[in-house]
């Protein structure tokens, strides 16, 4: 029963996994099933039993060009539903054979191309490897996974936004990031530019994680095969549903029992998530648990080689810790009681020491209450506005005397609209007789006071004073 099936155009089946020597027993068609009897000798192969024409034949063959029984890749079709016989030139010598040592590409009839060497007929489907990076760090662990990566037969290609310190990764503001997954995102797509057919992982570390999640769901046409988060701070409730044809299901997500970054990021500041110390725990993600794991337990080549390889190669999951361990009671205690609103209400205390409020409030509620009994001495002339209120143009003086008699209290804002009140009345008119000047001296000091009305009582609320 086969184990695997062959995921590339073609594959050359060895009697050694050594593509450098002329070992090649016989080239396997896509499609082709193939049953692993074991890891070969190098890192990378398997050694595996295949069926070529009724006959069993054993090799060797690069696993990162299988996938798991089940595995889907494109197929060619034709109107016809059959595909022409392919003429690879006159003489026998020319043409494919399956117990030949190489194979040959399609060329005009009698006229074939020049035989294919390795690097072309394996290297066209090679999966190409992105790794990404976090913030504060200058990436060196990249070079390490990159060979490892490179030594299993994948192309790797690192992507770097520079180095993104920690003011710019905490600030509740997208400038800086959206600079990063700018930069990112040109880079990614020169690499498929010069990879066109070739599957696209990624391998995504704290900050980069966040950049990848951004991708996918900005980017409706960029295809990523197998995704890998470590110490991720992409939030929980990402919406992967959304963008789940953008990826090989599942996502696999790193989570260290002792990795702080992802809480505290989380609780500091906006758009972050805590999905590298607690997991997604949700479907289209499987979080891959290890205890005692802190931010950078991923980054070398004995995780890489027991974890990732697998799954990039066939889509294998090897299983990590059964029981998570608790995290530390005080990173809960973060994750609970955000830090960020902490810090939010820390700033607007800052800002009432230092901006002084509207008829300054710090003195206490009496001092309000008697600013406040000064607007409703206003009021009550107001009320009998016309010739009835007793005053005239020529005795504008009484005006003026109820605006002296008020008692502002030393606070400049009040002060201020007593000012503005007393211009109303110097400078109303008493060209249209007492009822006309009366009549606009009123209505003008009535907005005037109803604005100074609305703003102690917003000022008020502000230090839940109560007004009589």
């Amino acid at each position: 029963m086969p184990s695997h099936v062959v995921t590339a155009l073609h594959l050359n089946l060895r009697s050694a996994p050594d593509p450098t020597q002329k070992n090649v027993i016989v080239v396997l068609p896509q499609g082709t099933g193939v049953d692993k009897i074991a890891n070969s000798s190098r890192i990378g192969w398997f050694e595996v039993d295949a069926v070529v024409a009724g006959t069993k034949v054993r090799g060797h063959l690069n696993s990162a060009h299988l996938g798991l029984i089940g595995t889907t890749f494109p197929t060619a079709h034709t109107t016809t539903g059959k595909l022409p016989i392919a003429d690879l030139g006159s003489r026998a010598t020319e043409k494919r054979s399956v117990t030949g040592a190489r194979a040959y590409s399609i060329g005009k009839s009698g006229k074939p191309r020049s035989k294919v060497s390795d690097d072309q007929t394996e290297a066209a489907t090679i999966p190409v490897v992105l790794l990404l990076h976090g913030i504060r760090d200058f990436a060196l662990w990249q070079n390490s996974i990159r060979h490892t990566l490179e030594e299993n037969g994948f192309v790797v290609e690192p992507l770097n936004y520079g180095r993104f310190n920690l003011l710019k990764f905490l600030a509740p503001i997208s400038i800086f990031r959206r600079q990063a997954i700018k930069a990112i995102e040109k880079q990614v797509e020169i690499v498929i530019q010069n990879n066109p057919d070739a599957p696209i992982h990624v391998i995504a570390h704290s900050f980069g994680t966040y950049v990848v999640s951004l991708l996918m769901r900005e980017r409706f046409n960029l295809r990523f095969h197998r995704v890998i988060f470590c110490g991720s701070v992409v939030p929980f409730d990402f919406d992967f549903e959304q963008v789940q044809d953008r990826f090989a299901r599942p996502i696999i997500n790193e989570v260290g029992t002792r990795d702080i970054w992802p809480a505290l990021a989380e609780s500091v500041t906006t758009g972050y998530g805590s999905s590298g110390t607690y997991g997604f725990r949700r479907p289209l993600v499987r979080d891959r648990w290890h205890n005692g794991a802190k931010h950078g337990y991923f980054l070398d080549r004995r995780f890489c080689t027991e974890f990732w390889i697998p799954f990039l190669r066939t889509g294998e999951i090897v299983k990590g810790d059964d029981q998570p361990e608790s995290t530390p009671i005080w990173l809960n205690l973060l994750h609970i009681f955000k830090m960020k609103y902490a810090i939010s209400l820390l700033v607007f205390a800052v800002i009432l020491l230092i901006v002084p409020l509207p008829f300054d409030l710090a003195c206490g509620a009496n001092k309000t209450a008697r600013i406040r009994q000064n607007i409703v001495q206003l009021e009550r002339p107001l009320i009998g506005m016309g010739s009835s209120a007793g005053y005239s143009a020529g005795n504008r003086e009484q005006w003026l005397a109820l605006l002296d008699g008020l008692n502002a209290d030393g606070d400049e804002v009040f002060s201020a609209m007593v000012a503005e009140l007393r211009t109303i009345v110097m400078g109303a008119s008493a060209n249209g007789g007492d009822n006309n000047y009366n009549m606009f001296v009123s209505n003008e000091m009535s907005h005037k006071l109803q604005d100074l009305r609305t703003t102690i009582e917003n000022a008020a609320a502000v230090c839940s004073l109560t007004l009589p």
